[in-house]
């Protein structure tokens, strides 16, 4: 009986000692793969930022909103989202641009399709200045606060022309949107 307890605890000694190996060989494994993925891994595509010189396009978005606490809505917050020429979102820091704005009546034509109609707004002079695309995209926005119960039941189509010196101007028409409650 001597001999099988020695035989059972040699064998659990050997069964220790793979698990050990096991173990450490699992994290050799472990860390070369780590090391090889890293040797590999994709950089990073450098950030547009600061380079307006690729601003091909513009987009606007025109969003009735409220900022009081009534329930009928103050105006509009207007969201620019600049462009090149793949339509890649180009963010930009540091220069200096124009934005005029302009609120179009929004008419229905023979079909149906709303169109642009008389100007009701021309935000014109002074342009609204900025130095960011981040102050006018989905983390800033223009607030642009109407008396929009002139404008009961309309629609209206924003169009904003963007000036950034050196570079050109861009414009850009949003969908139609209610002006009023």
């Amino acid at each position: 009986m001597g001999k099988e307890i020695r035989k059972v605890a040699l064998f659990c000694v050997f069964l220790a000692v793979c698990i050990a190996v096991l173990a450490v060989y699992s994290q050799v494994i472990k860390e070369r793969k780590v090391e090889v993925s890293e040797e590999f891994e994709p950089e990073e595509p450098e950030s547009p930022a600061g380079h307006v010189s690729v601003v091909t396009s513009i987009e606007v978005q025109a969003v009735p909103e409220n900022w009081d606490d009534d329930a009928a809505k103050d105006g509009l917050m207007l969201y620019i989202t600049f462009y090149d020429e793949h339509g890649n979102l180009v963010e930009f820091e540091n220069t200096e641009y124009s934005i005029r704005i302009r609120i179009y009546r929004a008419e229905p034509d023979s079909d149906g399709t709303m169109v642009k109609g008389d100007i009701l707004y021309d935000f014109c002079c002074p342009p609204i200045k900025k130095h960011s695309s981040y102050q006018v995209g989905t983390q800033g926005g223009i607030t642009i606060s109407l008396n929009l119960s002139e404008h009961a039941d309309e629609w209206g189509i924003i169009g904003v022309e963007v000036e950034i010196p050196g570079i050109g101007i861009f414009y850009a028409e949003g969908e139609p949107v209610p002006l009023s409650p």
